[in-house]
């Protein structure tokens, strides 16, 4: 930097404010999905994991010897479950999906047992999902995504008395109705029958078919 007529400076000089005014907001707004809801994996009497997906917590809680609650303070899986159980009763396909395939009549065989008669089949070729449907249909229920799970792990819901949704392939699905010590018992509407898996051939064909799982539980 040269300056006409005056002396050339040995150093530059920078000045800088020590005070700034800042024109602009600078509040944070939080939004929060008030629909969200989350799992909490309790052990040894401390919070270990917080999740919103169920299966991560429902391993977590394996893992660790633990439990998952939920945000209304209920259990929602435990490790402990009954040694066995006897099939569910009032596991029915209802006249709405008598000739639809099988996705369809195992959604609508859960919705049956809880009193709520509709034809799956029609929401599902109008675009819906089985997790769709279970959630707009069962409000008093808590529906749960319980994909990634294995076949030991879901048996806890069926224990409460839930069915089980689990697909056996890309467009065929059964339900885990009942279990014992070396096998489970499974509602299958396309054979129209219900038979027995041993575990590990259960485990075998839920895991071929990506351990697809949903169930519900009484809020």
């Amino acid at each position: 930097i040269s300056i006409a007529g005056g002396k050339k400076p040995d150093k530059l000089k920078q000045l800088t404010a020590q005070m700034t005014i800042n024109s602009h907001d600078t509040a944070v707004d939080l939004k929060f999905d008030d629909n969200t809801v989350h799992f909490y994996v309790y052990a040894k009497g401390d919070v270990i994991f917080a999740s919103d997906n169920i299966s991560d917590a429902i391993k977590q809680a394996n893992d660790s010897m633990g439990v998952v609650i939920g945000d209304n303070l209920q259990y929602v899986w435990k490790r402990s479950r009954k040694s066995a159980q006897p099939a569910l009763p009032d596991i029915a396909v209802g006249a709405e999906d008598a000739g639809a395939g099988s996705i369809a009549q195992c959604i609508n065989a859960m919705l049956e047992k809880e009193g709520i008669n509709i034809s799956v089949n029609a929401l599902i070729e109008g675009g819906e999902t089985p997790k769709s449907i279970l959630n707009n249909t069962m409000k008093d229920m808590q529906v749960l995504d319980l994909t990634g799970c294995n076949i030991e792990e879901v048996l806890y819901y069926v224990s409460c008395g839930s069915p089980v949704f689990s697909m056996t392939g890309s467009t065929d699905a059964v339900l885990i109705i009942g279990y014992d010590s070396n096998s489970v018992v499974i509602f299958d509407p396309a054979l129209g029958t219900t038979y027995r898996k041993t575990l590990t051939e259960a485990d075998e064909m839920f895991t071929a078919a990506g351990n697809v799982f949903f169930t519900y539980l009484v809020k």
